[in-house]
């Protein structure tokens, strides 16, 4: 059955928020402007001379350390994969990302405000197509219990599994197919999370100084430090999801293929996006409206048997 390929979208008109940095601490305003077609996700610094630019492309990923972060000639903007994520989850494929400091606001430490940003803008619809990037074959990465790997689909799917020595986590699993409504509803609202102990870790070490229970999911030894408690009650694994597509937005395109993660992290999805990008025999860029599925039906990606075999589950 042939798909057909949507078009561009950007905002109907500029948006703005302010927030806290995940990482610094300080106050950061945010604002979304409207681009034009095949102008792509582009961050830019208004608090440097010269307004400088960064592409949101794999290549510029330089840091992965509890967020990804991206950098070109010297300028750095962290935590983006929150804000990418909501874009990606609405199509929008055009817009530049104006913030007044080195990492995007961490808000709620969801998705969900920067759902209501674009959504309170409006969503324009562009006359050119939005070319997709399709998965031809597998590439995964397999470290010792982690894992990551991307296969031939005819959709976004997303499938996810993580495991904390926590007794409100433990192991959980996750699978999402990528659908509007579906990622506002279920995916966008799960926010970040970290245990008390490794909160305080990083604040020695300077890092985390906007933490707190009002922009992530906070735990102690055997409970939910935050007073609404959980959204879903396996937040954890649809907030890793969440990353996984703020991540996979770094691609470029939109993808068409089944994304798998076995305890994988930032570090590991751009590695991941690097060697796809490398071998060209992995991927086709569509860029024609009509687009006939893959040949053959996709498998079951092997990698979920191989991890399940690792960790003896």
């Amino acid at each position: 059955m042939t798909t057909l390929l949507r078009s561009q979208r950007t905002l109907a008109q500029p948006a703005a928020c302010c927030g806290i940095g995940l990482h610094s601490g300080l106050i950061v305003n945010l604002e979304l402007r409207p681009l034009p077609p095949s102008s792509g996700i582009v961050f830019q610094r208004v608090d440097l001379p010269g307004r400088p630019a960064v592409a949101a492309a794999v290549r510029n990923v330089t840091s992965t350390v509890f967020a990804t972060t991206i950098e070109s000639r010297g300028v750095r903007i962290g935590t983006v994969e929150h804000l990418l994520a909501a874009l990606a989850g609405l199509g929008i494929d055009n817009v530049l990302v104006q913030v007044d400091a080195s990492e995007v606001p961490i808000m709620d430490g969801s998705a969900l405000p920067f759902l209501d940003l674009v959504r309170n803008s409006g969503i324009v619809v562009q006359e050119a197509v939005q070319p997709h990037l399709r998965i031809l074959r597998a590439v995964e990465i397999v470290e010792d219990t982690r894992a990551a790997g991307i296969y031939p689909a005819d959709e976004l799917d997303v499938t996810c599994r993580i495991s904390f020595d926590h007794p409100l986590i433990g192991e959980q699993r996750g699978s999402y197919r990528h659908d509007e409504r579906e990622f506002a509803r279920s995916i966008g609202p799960a926010r970040t999370f970290g245990l008390k102990r490794d909160v305080e870790i990083l604040l020695e070490h300077g890092m985390a100084r906007g933490g707190s229970p009002d922009n992530a999911l906070v735990l102690s030894e055997d409970a939910v430090l935050n007073e609404s408690g959980l959204r879903f009650r396996d937040e954890f694994v649809r907030h890793k999801i969440l990353d996984c597509l703020g991540d996979l937005a770094l691609l470029g395109y939109p993808v068409l293929g089944h994304f798998v993660g076995i305890r994988s992290g930032h570090k590991l999805h751009a590695r991941l996006m690097r060697r796809l990008l490398a071998d060209p025999t992995a991927w086709q860029l569509l860029t024609d409206r009509e687009v006939e599925p893959l040949p053959t039906p996709p498998g079951v990606p092997a990698i979920l048997a191989l991890a399940s075999d690792r960790d003896g589950r």
